[in-house]
């Protein structure tokens, strides 16, 4: 599958990598689009002018082809950046994950099959066994990407946790009515200590409010929270 690559403009011999998974529901999205930035391919490039080789990644939709189709496309994407590392000027020893929503699920669920070092994870799902839990609308997208009820342990990352899981960076707004922020709080509960846990509050969905100043100041948030952590885990040159 396609992808975007940002590279920065400071010179090192290699840099860390961030791989960032679009959402949409398992069933639309795309690696240029992002809710909560207007422009989100320059939100990207200045994630790469910070110090990283920036990847952002179409995948499978369910409509297409469900599970595990866009995980295989993860990895996919994720193998081919770490077999070309060299020529991306790539340390595939210092690679992260950002996913957002669905994103952030499928973040989550290649990072507890695939080495990585870190993983941000905005408004996410994290247990797909629990769909009654979710508003219809979610528990509707989900199990048609899922294809099949029996496949909901194999795709929930809350169950295939181990010591060896990296460090996640969970953010979540308190009023999302799409997947609500128990999901992030359950998956906290499970993670390492050197895991972290961010609520927003007042806001929805994609940091979402009916008051503009508090979205935007929810995404700075969001951003800042973010760029520690990836700073602290991945520590890029700069």
């Amino acid at each position: 599958m396609p992808l975007d690559l940002y590279h920065p403009h400071i010179p090192q011999p290699t840099h860390p990598l961030i791989l960032f998974i679009h959402g949409g529901g398992w069933q639309a999205g795309d690696a240029r689009t992002h809710a909560a930035f207007c422009d989100f391919p320059a939100e990207l490039q200045r994630w790469a002018n910070l110090g990283y080789v920036v990847a952002s990644v179409n995948y499978r939709l369910s409509p297409e082809a469900p599970y595990p189709a866009a995980v295989d496309d993860i990895q996919a994407a994720l193998t081919w950046l770490h077999a070309n590392a060299q020529r991306l000027t790539i340390d595939p020893q210092r690679t992260g994950l950002w996913g957002v929503s669905a994103g952030a699920h499928l973040a989550a669920l290649t990072a507890v099959n695939t080495p990585v070092q870190a993983v941000v994870a905005w408004y996410g799902a994290f247990d797909l066994q629990t769909l009654d839990d979710l508003p219809p609308a979610t528990a509707d997208a989900a199990r048609r990407w899922l294809g099949d009820s029996q496949n909901a342990a194999s795709a929930s990352p809350i169950r295939l946790l181990t010591a060896d899981s990296p460090p996640m960076l969970l953010i979540h707004g308190d009023q999302d009515q799409v997947i609500p922020h128990r999901q992030s709080q359950a998956m906290a509960r499970q993670l390492s200590d050197d895991s972290q846990l961010l609520i927003l509050p007042g806001v929805g969905h994609s940091f979402t409010s009916p008051d503009a100043a508090q979205k935007q100041a929810a995404v700075t948030q969001a951003v800042q929270a973010s760029e520690a952590f990836f700073q602290r885990w991945l520590q890029p040159a700069g």
